[in-house]
């Protein structure tokens, strides 16, 4: 049995190489390198290295009268002043993430410390936000610099005791130190405050999810705010 590729063919090979293949071959392609990669934070203490691989066991939030529509999954991660989405890939429960598609993230480190943010959503293009699917906190903090290390971490519904297992994140992550001496004495440090800009209200609810396992219905871009007519009081 063959499946259409999501969220699309490799364009660098002949369209019929890759718009459909074997779930063996989805699985194998999706453990490539990945070739392009996004950098992002402002940070100097070294960078990680983040490949989104895939998710397995996700329920289905898109249900239809006709049984055709399934989850559309992507992932959200927020580390330190940043944001950053993977591509979403439609009707999917096992999503894989292909080596060509944005999955890949350079994260530059302010503090030996912080911790890796996730959560995956179900795209939505009519409601005002994304539905929650599950969600991980990964804490690097014990990772050897340049060892790649491949992950595999249960998605939760929530925080509480009672929280279930909604399905699992399979990623790769590697850390690059610039500096040993000074990376270790930056631990001693309080961190910082963290301020990040978003470029949408669904964008700033699915930072909010990935935090906190809440969305904050006050929070709003900053095209709204730069409309709002301010009077000055003097």
């Amino acid at each position: 049995m063959r499946y259409r590729l999501k969220p699309f063919a490799d364009p660098s090979r002949p369209e019929v190489e890759t718009k459909w293949m074997s779930p063996k071959d989805i699985q194998l392609e999706s453990k490539n390198p990945s070739r392009e990669w996004i950098e992002t934070g402002s940070g100097e203490m070294g960078k990680f290295y983040l490949e989104i691989i895939g998710c397995d066991g996700l329920p289905n939030l898109d249900i239809s009268p006709l049984g055709r529509n399934k989850s559309d999954p992507f992932v959200c991660i927020a580390f330190e002043d940043s944001v950053v989405n993977t591509d979403v890939i439609n009707d999917c429960l096992s999503p894989r993430w292909m080596p060509w598609t944005r999955r890949a993230f350079v994260f530059n480190v302010m503090h030996p410390s912080s911790q890796f943010f996730i959560a995956v959503l179900d795209h939505e293009d009519i409601k005002l936000h994304h539905d929650k699917i599950g969600r991980c906190v990964v804490n690097p903090t014990n990772l050897r610099p340049d060892t790649m290390y491949h992950m595999r971490y249960n998605l939760l519904s929530s925080d509480d005791l009672d929280r279930k297992v909604t399905g699992q994140i399979m990623f790769r992550l590697r850390f690059e130190c610039a500096n040993d001496r000074q990376f270790l004495m930056s631990a001693f440090q309080m961190r910082k405050e963290y301020f990040v800009s978003t470029n949408g209200h669904k964008c700033s609810q699915s930072m909010d999810y990935a935090l906190t396992n809440d969305v904050s219905i006050y929070n709003m871009p900053l095209r709204i705010l730069d409309c709002q007519n301010f009077k000055n009081p003097l």
